[in-house]
């Protein structure tokens, strides 16, 4: 079964398995241990028969085993794209209510707005990009190897990321329009997040792609 088939499906929980704590692999259960002792014990039947019983319980053990792997593989690519989906939805989140309407009145410089948002738009297109790729297809591998060149984005984005937490504190300290403005955003029903959180997604973001890459 394919990731985009099988993400319209109606998922089923399956335990607490997860990216961070992968299961381990089944191995043969107690029941397929049993049954060859059993075969090897069995003095009526011949060494013939007792050789194809066991091939053909090896073989279904192994069928088992794959289906298994294939079934978490399946499990892993889809928690990478909620997890990925999440984040792009953090990004609008942050365009949407604290950048655009920055942009639109006089209570920051325009240097310090494209400071403090400094390459957000083209993070968000980058993941936008990437669960496109990795929803149309299941060859994670290929998705992140085809935008692997766009990832320096966040080496940017971190060199920066200094800068974004002078503003901050400068805001803090001294416009008070500005810092107004900015917690009231802050407590809308559609944001319920700090502006520092969402800023900060990006550079909590670099750890899981290095992991992935």
């Amino acid at each position: 079964m394919s990731v985009r088939r099988s993400l319209r499906l109606k998922k089923q929980s399956d335990g607490n398995e997860s990216l961070l704590s992968p299961p381990k692999t089944p191995q043969s259960t107690p029941l397929s241990k049993e049954l060859r002792k059993v075969i090897n014990q069995n003095s009526i039947l011949s060494m013939k028969t007792k050789n194809k019983f066991i091939t053909d319980l090896d073989r279904h053990i192994e069928e088992n085993n794959n289906q298994w792997k294939n079934k978490m593989r399946i499990k892993i690519i889809e928690e990478i794209i909620a997890s990925e989906q999440s984040y792009v939805h953090q990004l609008e989140i942050l365009m949407k209510f604290f950048m655009s309407p920055l942009k639109k009145v006089d209570y920051i410089s325009s240097t310090e707005c494209n400071t403090l948002f400094y390459n957000i738009e083209s993070l968000e297109r980058i993941s936008r990009e990437l669960t496109s790729q990795l929803t149309m297809d299941d060859n994670v591998g290929m998705a992140f190897i085809n935008l692997t060149p766009y990832f320096k984005v966040y080496s940017l984005y971190a060199y920066n990321y200094n800068s974004v937490l002078q503003i901050l504190q400068n805001i803090s300290e001294s416009n008070k329009k500005l810092s107004s403005f900015i917690a009231k955003q802050e407590t809308r029903p559609e944001v319920s997040s700090k502006i520092t959180a969402l800023l900060i997604t990006p550079i909590q973001r670099i750890p899981l792609k290095c992991v992935l890459l």
